[in-house]
């Protein structure tokens, strides 16, 4: 199931968002429990079908159009690769090659994706680095030297 909040109607602080949470997820569980309770082909006497029911909060809309758009484009993507697989000596190579690295990258590391988060947190401290660069660049000093410049001035 999914739901969608506006950030600005959700709690600030920690213990009131884990109480929000903790609402949220009783009324999903209650919502579950009354759409398996219910059963789909039961009719409401008039012979119309009583549709099941999440919440009254909850929106569903069947976009038909983007089903069918991704299962034309997946179904053309899927036939595409394996044509191109079978006859290209440059896909096919690069298939074996990837599929190799993703094997030795699981094998032994925790996963891509802890990969992509080391590499995210070495760019991000290279960044700070240069950036606290360009500021003592702009003040023509750094910390320490203003530091020394203050006690000088305290003991003179």
């Amino acid at each position: 199931m999914h739901y969608s909040y506006d950030a600005s109607t959700l709690p600030n602080d920690e213990a009131s968002l884990g109480r929000w949470l903790e609402a949220r997820w009783s009324e999903k569980e209650k919502s579950l429990e009354r759409f398996y309770a219910m059963k789909s082909d039961s009719g409401d006497g008039d012979g119309h079908k009583r549709r099941r029911e999440f919440s009254s909060e909850a929106v569903t809309e069947t976009p038909w159009n983007a089903m069918y758009l991704s299962l034309v484009v997946w179904t053309l993507f899927t036939f595409g690769a394996k044509y191109l697989f079978f006859t290209s000596n440059i896909a096919f190579y690069w298939v074996i090659t990837c599929t190799f690295i993703f094997i030795l990258v699981s094998q032994f590391t925790d996963g891509i994706q802890q990969l992509e988060i080391a590499l995210h947190r070495h760019n991000q401290k290279q960044i700070g680095q240069v950036n606290e660069k360009n500021h003592f660049q702009h003040n023509g000093s750094s910390n320490d030297e203003r530091i020394q410049d203050n006690s000088t001035h305290k003991t003179k």
